[in-house]
């Protein structure tokens, strides 16, 4: 599991709200995959969002060499984007 991590909506289902999703997380990917709602999210809360922050599960395929390819991951809970760090300014 990796927790808070920034997740870039490509697709909603608003017909079918825990599936139909996809999306990337730039830490770890960049290509669209498949993502899946826990059932204590409301896909209502993401229908007008591009880009959040939350928890999730991603699983890899891994090819016979060892190259793992995302293939699908699971959105466990939304949380706070982190605060953006503050510059200290030097005293005169």
């Amino acid at each position: 599991m990796e927790n808070g991590q920034k997740i870039i909506i490509h697709a909603m289902d608003r017909d079918r709200g825990k599936y139909g999703w996809a999306g990337h997380i730039p830490e770890f990917f960049d290509d669209r995959v498949p993502m899946k709602l826990d059932k204590k999210i409301n896909p209502e809360s993401l229908f007008t969002k591009t880009e959040i922050w939350g928890d999730v599960l991603i699983l890899f395929d891994i090819d016979s060499e060892g190259v793992r390819t995302p293939s699908e991951f699971h959105l466990l809970r939304i949380v706070n984007p982190p605060k953006p760090k503050q510059k200290k300014i030097a005293p005169k």
